[in-house]
C-alpha cells in the first residue's frame, strides 16, 4: 500500500513539472480591425494562467504564452468566442456575434471590403498626424469620455429593463446621453492624433464614427415603440 502511494504521488509530481508553465501557442482568431484587436486581446489576457497575448490584424494569428497547469487551448478560445470572435475550432454563438460593434461584423463581406480598401480612403484624414496643434483634450481623456457615456448609457438601459424607469425618462436621459456624444464626436474631429497613436485613431476613424452609436439606435426604436 505504500509503495502503491509513493507511486501516485510521483505520477502527479510527474505530471504537474511535465506541464509548461511559459507554453507558447498561436492560434487563428477571426476578426477585422484594431477594435477586434483590443476585444480578443483582453479576453484572451483575462484567461486564468494567460501571461501574453498578441493578435495580428492581417494574418489573424493570436499568439499567447500561458500556464499549463491553469488553463488549456479550449478555454482560452471560449472565452473569445464568448466575446463574440470565432476561432479555428470554436465558433462564436450567433448573440455574441451580434454583440461586437458594426465595425467588427467579420462575417459580413462588406464590412471586410471596406476595411480592405479604407486604408486609401483615409489618407487626407491621416495628413493631421504629427501636426504641431495644440489638443484640449488627449487621445486618453477622449477614450475615457466614451467609456463613461456607454457606461452610462448600459446603467440606464438596466434600469428601464427592469421597469424602474418611465419610457419618458429612459428617452431623455438617452437624448441627453446621445448630446453628449455628438460633442464629443466634434472633440474628436478637431483632434490631432500623433504617429504612435494608430491604435486611437483607428478606434475613432475606422470603428466609433463610422457607424451610428448604440445610443442613436435604441433612442430610434423606442421612439417608434
Amino acid at each position: 500500500m505504500k509503495n502503491l502511494l509513493i507511486a501516485i504521488t510521483l505520477l502527479i509530481t510527474t505530471i504537474t513539472f511535465a506541464q509548461n508553465k511559459n507554453a507558447k501557442a498561436s492560434i487563428e482568431v477571426n476578426g477585422v480591425c484594431m477594435m477586434c484587436k483590443e476585444r480578443i486581446e483582453k479576453a484572451a489576457i483575462k484567461s486564468k494562467g494567460v501571461k501574453s497575448a498578441i493578435w495580428n490584424i492581417e494574418t489573424h494569428e493570436l499568439k499567447l504564452i500561458y500556464d499549463e497547469s491553469k488553463i488549456d487551448l479550449k478555454s482560452i478560445q471560449q472565452n473569445i468566442a464568448d466575446v463574440g470572435h470565432d476561432t479555428k475550432e470554436i465558433k462564436a454563438t450567433d448573440e455574441a456575434y451580434n454583440s461586437v460593434h458594426p465595425c467588427c461584423m467579420y462575417r459580413d463581406d462588406e464590412v471586410k471590403d471596406d476595411h480592405n480598401s479604407s486604408g486609401k480612403k483615409e489618407q487626407g484624414k491621416k495628413s493631421n498626424l504629427d501636426s504641431p496643434v495644440k489638443n484640449k483634450f488627449t487621445s486618453q481623456e477622449l477614450r475615457f469620455k466614451h467609456e463613461s457615456i456607454q457606461k452610462e448609457f448600459q446603467i440606464q438601459k438596466k434600469e428601464f429593463t427592469a421597469n424602474r424607469v418611465s419610457k419618458e425618462t429612459y428617452l431623455a436621459k438617452l437624448n441627453e446621453l446621445h448630446k453628449q456624444e455628438l460633442k464629443l464626436y466634434e472633440e474628436v474631429k478637431s483632434h490631432t492624433f500623433g504617429s504612435n497613436e494608430m491604435t486611437e485613431y483607428n478606434f475613432w476613424y475606422r470603428g466609433v464614427l463610422k457607424f451610428p452609436s448604440i445610443i442613436e439606435q435604441e433612442t430610434s426604436q423606442l421612439a417608434k415603440r
